[in-house]
């Protein structure tokens, strides 16, 4: 403490306010939190009064300002402006809470599906009734190779998550209604993520409500025409006919691990009753 008991050094300033005399110094630095005094001797001395000014910069730095900005705000401190700031973070905020719950049920929503994906897993086809599902579908073109696919699914797999659209992190292929039926089990027409409302957008897709014929198909997608060989069989078994698309939801894919052989693909056709 100097002479003067309203300011106090460097050290004893950074030590009263709770940060390192390096903040300090950068803040100096930038002209955000310059010295109150600064001795013959180099000595740096701060006042009592601007340990208000430190408070601020810490709760702009919290609201998420840029030390930028934030110098910005203070140059041009005035009752009209503070009003403005705190209305725009304001705003901010919501906008990142929002985000945050949205990702929040996100995440709670593909616990929950894979969870019970886990205790369903079976070796052996079933029929199950499915409820209605949103979904965002972008179509593949014949003449895209792997790359141009994979590249197009990033994207709207991106694009669903960043604008709060996606009801789970599950996502997965569409194959047409006459693509199943020819037996190119290989070839998928497209990409889906479900989302869990409906979107001004041209690409919604609604899976319908029904039965939907369900087999899980264990190990690298290339082999997935085995799984869909079964599960044709079953169909034809059952005396059910196929009615509508093939949806394979990736449970577990390389999301969740880079060995193929754990991948785990829930394949669903729907279908109903001949008799």
């Amino acid at each position: 403490m100097s002479e003067n008991l309203q300011l106090m050094r460097m050290s004893d300033f950074a030590q009263f306010c709770g940060v390192t005399k390096n903040t300090l110094i950068l803040y100096e630095k930038i002209g955000l939190l310059v010295p109150e005094n600064r001795a013959a001797n180099g000595y740096r001395y701060y006042s009592i009064n601007q340990f208000l000014t430190l408070i601020i910069i810490s709760v702009l730095k919290a609201a998420g300002l840029t030390l930028k900005e934030i110098k910005n705000y203070i140059d041009t401190f005035n009752n009209d402006s503070f009003v403005a700031f705190l209305t725009e973070r304001h705003r901010v905020l919501e906008k990142e809470l929002e985000s945050i719950r949205h990702m929040k049920n996100m995440l709670e929503n593909t616990i929950s599906v894979t969870e019970r994906a886990i205790s369903d897993i079976s070796s052996e086809p079933v029929v199950e009734e499915h409820n209605e599902q949103y979904m965002l579908v972008i179509n593949f073109e014949q003449d895209e190779n792997r790359k141009e696919r994979m590249y197009k699914i990033g994207k709207h797999y991106k694009y669903c998550i960043d604008n709060g659209l996606s009801k789970s992190l599950i996502s997965g292929f569409i194959k047409y209604k006459a693509t199943v039926e020819s037996g190119n089990h290989d070839n998928e027409d497209g990409y889906f993520c479900e989302i869990d409302h409906i979107p001004e957008s041209s690409t919604l897709f609604i899976k319908p409500k029904g039965k939907y014929a369900v087999l899980y198909h264990q190990g690298p997608y290339e082999s997935i025409g085995l799984t869909y060989e079964r599960l044709l069989e079953f169909i034809h078994k059952e005396g059910l006919a196929i009615i509508g698309n093939s949806y394979d939801y990736e449970m577990f894919g390389y999301l969740s691990t880079n060995d193929q052989e754990k991948f785990i693909v829930k394949v669903a056709i729907e279908v109903a009753s001949t008799l």
